[in-house]
């Protein structure tokens, strides 16, 4: 009987044949649209520059395969396993890469627009310069100095993650979601901001500093430590937000909602909240010089300050607002609603109150020094000024 040769090679492929899983295989440069690779091993594979229009990679296993610059819509790598993997400058819009674990992988100037990274693993990703508008990131995981900068980011949403100093300086956030995100030490530098929102995030000592934002929404978000000096915010929401020790030097709000919001230890010298609304709102320590709260309501708002000065209160709503202990220097309260507000304690010198409605105020005349009044100043029963306390305008 003759002997049987036995080829290890021939049997290795053929088993790798029978199950569709051949790491190393190298596909550069072809068309393989359509095609099914899915839960095969693609270990240092090569797809480099190929047609991969709706060609699926679910569940396939492997790490440092290379998609750059390959095109193709509808690419689907569910539940894949491609750690360390290549899609730099790939073109792969609506395609989806949820429950995946793509750690380590990068997709620098990769357009994934409308890609879906659902609960995806992105630690240690890079995805600077990526377009990804409309990119689904809800429960993905990252890890700290994630590298989103320069990125095209407009309406992508990011739920329940952790981006701990990321880097979103120069991103097109647009329209974007962030809801309760970790966004400890985020660096936002540059970044666009027009519609965004961080609801629930924690913005805690994140770089926010000479942006412009309209319309967007920080509802319960906490700004402790963060630095905003010479931002612009118009129309946007801050309701609940937490501001200890954050750094506003500059900043405006204009015409924001500020609704039970709290400020511990902030500065607001020079800070413009004109037309905002601070219902509720407290002001524990800090210090608060030639800043606008012109046409504000600080209604029901509690202010433990030591002293204000040079401030712009003219046609604010201040109705019913424990200003106590308080010292007040040549701040401007014509035209305001002071009316049933508390200013036990309070020293006011050189303020304004022309046209102000004072009626049902609690003050200590004692402590009021050189002030200002007019025909339409409306004071406190039964209270009337002396000399010493107020001038006639």
């Amino acid at each position: 009987m003759p002997e049987l040769k036995v080829y290890p090679l021939l049997v290795a492929m053929s088993l790798a044949l029978v199950s569709g899983a051949w790491s190393g295989e190298s596909h550069s440069g072809e068309d393989l649209t359509g095609q099914n690779f899915s839960s095969r091993d693609l270990s240092k594979g090569s797809f480099k520059n190929c047609v991969l229009e709706n060609a699926r990679f679910n569940q396939t296993l492997g790490s440092k395969v290379s998609f750059q610059g390959s095109t193709g819509k509808n690419v689907t790598f569910k539940s894949a396993q491609l750690s360390e993997s290549d899609f730099d400058k790939v073109q792969f819009p609506a395609s989806n890469f949820s429950d995946a674990d793509l750690r380590g992988s990068t997709f620098r100037k990769a357009d994934i627009t409308d890609g879906n990274f659902a609960n995806t693993v992105l630690v240690e990703s890079n995805f600077s310069g990526a377009i990804a508008p409309r990119g689904n990131f809800s429960d993905s995981k990252f890890e700290e100095k994630i590298d989103f900068s320069r990125a095209m980011l407009e309406n992508a949403k990011f739920r329940n993650n952790s981006l701990e100093k990321a880097d979103f300086r120069k991103a097109i956030l647009t329209g974007a979601t962030f809801q309760n995100v970790k966004l400890e030490g985020a660096n936002f530098s540059g970044a666009t901001m027009g519609k965004v929102t961080f609801n629930e995030s924690n913005l805690t000592s994140a770089d926010l500093g000479k942006l412009n934002f309209t319309d967007a929404s920080f509802a319960s978000a906490s700004f402790v430590e963060a630095d905003l000096k010479g931002s612009r915010f118009e129309n946007s929401r801050f309701d609940k937000a937490e501001f200890g020790h954050a750094r506003l030097g500059g900043a405006k709000f204009m015409k924001c909602s500020l609704i039970y919001s709290s400020f511990f230890q902030v500065s607001f010298d020079g800070v413009d909240f004109t037309g905002s609304n601070f219902q509720n709102t407290t002001f524990d320590g800090g210090s608060v010089s030639k800043a606008n709260f012109s046409e504000c309501i600080l209604d029901k708002s509690k202010v433990y300050m030591d002293k204000i000065s040079g401030v712009n209160f003219s046609g604010a709503k201040l109705r019913n607002v424990d200003f106590s202990n308080t010292k007040f220097f040549n701040c401007d309260f014509t035209g305001a609603d002071l009316s049933n507000s508390r200013f036990e304690g309070a020293f006011l010198t050189g303020c304004d109150f022309s046209s102000a409605n004072l009626s049902g105020v609690f003050w200590e005349s004692d402590n009021l020094k050189k002030n200002i009044y007019n025909g339409s100043t409306r004071f406190p029963a039964p209270y009337s000024p002396h000399p010493s306390q107020f001038r006639n305008r």
